[in-house]
């Protein structure tokens, strides 16, 4: 049996963690949250979902995560529920696993895409 971390304060942070946090802060009331050290990041979980449009949540986590270079997934936490997880990545690292867009690449990206044109 793994034992579960204890909850975060935003004072109790490290550096990368308090990063993270005041990225997803801007969209979420950090405050009303349990926050929960994972690794160099957070995790947290919110009631509802994440959507483009209805609350637009998805689309300021997306811009927010290209504009301060965090990685954040969001899964399910359960019935309504989602989780989401945040690391601080490097926007010079040439890795995917340390490095991350900045916004002016999201927008280079979305530019360059044509509507026929799948995913990657």
């Amino acid at each position: 049996m793994t034992d579960k971390p204890s909850p975060i304060t935003h004072a109790q942070c490290t550096h990368d963690q308090r990063r993270c946090w005041d990225t997803l802060a801007k969209v979420i009331h950090m405050d009303r949250q349990n926050v929960y050290p994972c690794g160099r990041g957070i995790r947290t979980s919110i009631l509802g979902e994440a959507a483009t449009h209805d609350s637009g949540l998805l689309t300021w986590l997306v811009l927010l995560a290209h504009r301060y270079c965090v990685r954040i997934a969001i899964t399910s936490a359960g019935p309504r529920r989602i989780s989401i997880t945040a690391h601080p990545r490097d926007p010079s690292a040439l890795s995917n696993a340390d490095g991350h867009p900045s916004l002016d690449d999201l927008i280079r990206r979305a530019e360059a895409t044509k509507p026929s044109d799948p995913p990657q």
